[in-house]
């Protein structure tokens, strides 16, 4: 897709990129306590150094409690989603819906859980200015999403479940965003980033056009702005630096290149725009502690599914 974003939101939405995916049924008894991804979970998502989890828990049957900071309580109904978006300690159980029928052959309460790996970078550009734990009652015109959530957490040994689940997971991450921001900002800018004419256009060019070979001047030039005035309003609103973001958005997307796909490495470099591959090697290097091969490795399609 070659174009600019159309609208504030769409800037936002951009930024929503999490490397890496776990996306399961979770099935809560009367007595079982959730806190968070299992430990089998986060192998999965490997998360690295400046990475921060986040959850996404969806009801499909019976009912949930949250516990998370003060107010201690946080109800949940068959429908309804909770996204989590700091490493804040909470637990989730299953409650009693009154009038339903307990029956001890059948899940307490059923859930889809979702859990993203995301850069502190990426997600500090839309996720500051969201409450610690988001109840979410998902569009009426959204059901494909229910229905799409609730298949991938079921086909997880079908042939490219890993990447469906991984498509899925990412979408309704994009869309809570969305409805959030729809719900309380009205036709105001959502966030300060996506207010500024400048950085807006910035960013959608990194984001549509990865391999290019921008620098600041271009970036600059493309967005209308002088050099000084991009990099001190980029660092503002973003909280780092045009080619430091840029860098970092590569080495997400070339990550994900590596884990989820066969692509030679040499491919992924040039198309997140690395002109050699020992350049992409040191990149990488730097931030995931492994050359690309070698992290691969241990990390191919790791993820997406559990």
């Amino acid at each position: 897709m070659q174009r600019t974003a159309a609208d504030p939101l769409e800037t936002v939405l951009l930024s929503v990129r999490p490397h890496a995916v776990v996306l399961g049924a979770l099935d809560l008894s009367w007595t079982d306590v959730v806190a968070g991804p299992t430990a089998a979970q986060l192998q999965m998502l490997a998360p690295r150094r400046g990475d921060q989890v986040i959850s996404l828990y969806h009801v499909v049957s019976g009912a949930a409690q949250l516990g998370i900071g003060r107010p201690a309580r946080q109800p949940l109904q068959a429908g309804q989603a909770i996204l989590l978006l700091d490493q804040a300690p909470y637990v989730l159980r299953a409650v009693e819906v009154p009038g339903r029928d307990c029956d001890d052959r059948a899940p307490a309460c059923r859930l889809v859980a979702v859990h993203y790996a995301i850069d502190r970078l990426l997600l500090q550009s839309w996720a500051d200015r969201f409450p610690q734990a988001l109840t979410l009652d998902w569009p009426a015109e959204t059901p494909w999403l229910v229905q799409a959530l609730q298949a991938a957490a079921r086909e997880t040994d079908r042939p490219g479940a890993l990447a469906l689940a991984a498509r899925v997971a990412e979408t309704a991450l994009c869309e809570a965003v969305r409805w959030h921001l729809a719900e309380n900002c009205g036709d105001a800018p959502p966030l300060p980033v996506a207010a500024d004419r400048i950085v807006s256009r910035c960013l959608a060019l990194m984001h549509q056009k990865l391999g290019s070979p921008w620098t600041v001047e271009r970036l600059a030039a493309e967005a209308g702005a002088s050099r000084s005035i991009l990099a001190e309003r980029f660092t503002r609103h973003v909280g780092a630096s045009p080619m430091a973001y840029l860098q970092k958005l590569r080495l997400e997307w070339a990550s994900q290149c590596l884990r989820s796909t066969s692509l030679s490495v040499s491919h992924v470099a040039s198309s997140v725009g690395y002109e050699t591959d020992a350049a992409f090697n040191r990149a990488f290097r730097r931030a995931y502690g492994a050359p690309p091969g070698a992290w691969r490795r241990g990390h191919g399609r790791a993820g997406a599914a559990a």
